[in-house]
């Protein structure tokens, strides 16, 4: 009984820090026209994502866009954050993309090489183990908000740092 005990609250706890997350970004991006916020699937998920998608970017048969910045693996060990490009996207020339990013040595692909072939792997929380007691303290309800608010500023800060590689890629790359 206590091992249910401790994942039902291990699973709150988790499914609250990036509810807030999100509830961060959406509020960071009120008054950004064009773009949203979006989650994919349940975070208990093992792919979860919490993600920023621009508007004029096409939903692909897959149900993500071309690409986008984003948080993925949310109930993992170190779940990671960055740029995603989607290799199923009909509307960009995502092989164009990638050899682009590969021989410019350009800033957006500082992490090519991440977990698949199509997420440019910025970063991790490597303080995120949520099989371990630390993380699991830092996330209890008198702290989360202040986790949460780290967490979403990543992916603002590297979502603001990309903005013209971003428009670039958006502007020249599409079919």
């Amino acid at each position: 009984i206590a091992k249910n005990q401790f994942n039902t609250v291990r699973d709150t706890l988790i499914k609250t820090l990036w509810e807030k997350v999100e509830a961060n970004l959406r509020k960071q991006f009120a008054d950004r026209s064009g773009w949203d916020i979006k989650r994919d699937k349940q975070i208990s998920d093992m792919f979860s994502k919490i993600y920023l998608h621009d508007r004029e970017i096409k939903m692909q048969i897959n149900e993500l866009p071309s690409f986008f910045f984003g948080w993925e693996r949310l109930c993992q060990k170190y779940p990671y954050y960055g740029f995603w490009i989607n290799t199923d996207s009909d509307e960009y020339k995502v092989d164009e993309i990638t050899t682009y990013l590969k021989s410019r040595k350009h800033e957006i692909a500082k992490g090519l090489g991440g977990p698949d072939g199509c997420w440019l792997f910025w970063g991790q929380d490597k303080q995120i183990d949520f099989n371990n007691d630390n993380t699991l303290l830092n996330i209890i309800p008198d702290r989360v908000d202040s986790k949460a608010k780290g967490l979403s500023d990543m992916l603002l800060d590297l979502f603001n740092d990309m903005q013209d590689s971003y428009n670039y890629i958006k502007k020249e790359f599409k079919k």
